[in-house]
């Protein structure tokens, strides 16, 4: 994406900005903007502004990147759970993920382990499916569900190089 290139070069005043002037286009876009392609495309820039204000000022701006992560997820979750219930996919396996991303850099991991759960079947040959791995692993194991976390190793480790 030609926008993506051109925002890692602006200092972070501007790109602030220049996602600003993204975002105002977005809302004035028409209705059939909003299928799971724009979808994607709106909750990345909110994204890229999250993680920018975190750049910026961790902690003066936690809870705005918060609330911003959270709009993103709005935007993407109704194409996420859609999939789960239907058993297909709705949208691109890297939208399925950012969104997944997106709740566990926000704290609601809990929220993100049944849509984690379903990403291998829904993307069975995506290079996220070893992540999702990881992350339900980790996650279960931390949480001290070690049956549950085995589970999720041994899919990971039946998968994954052995680097990982």
């Amino acid at each position: 994406m030609l926008y993506l290139k051109n925002l890692k070069s602006l200092k972070l005043d501007h790109r602030l900005k220049q996602l600003e002037v993204i975002l105002g286009w977005l809302k004035q876009a028409p209705p059939h903007h909003n299928d799971s392609a724009g979808a994607f495309f709106h909750a990345e820039v909110l994204w890229h502004k999250a993680s920018t204000l975190r750049i910026i000022a961790p902690e003066k701006n936690a809870k705005q990147v918060s609330l911003i992560l959270n709009d993103a997820i709005k935007k993407l979750g109704p194409f996420v759970t859609g999939s789960i219930k239907s058993k297909k996919a709705l949208l691109s396996a890297d939208a399925y993920f950012l969104a997944c991303a997106m709740l566990w850099e926000n704290s609601q991991k809990d929220q993100a382990v049944p849509w984690l759960s379903s990403f291998s079947l829904l993307y069975p040959r995506s290079s996220y499916t070893e992540d999702s791995y990881q992350l339900l692993a980790d996650h279960a194991f931390d949480k001290g569900r070690f049956k549950t976390a085995v589970h999720w190793y041994r899919l990971l480790a039946a998968q994954a190089p052995p680097a990982k």
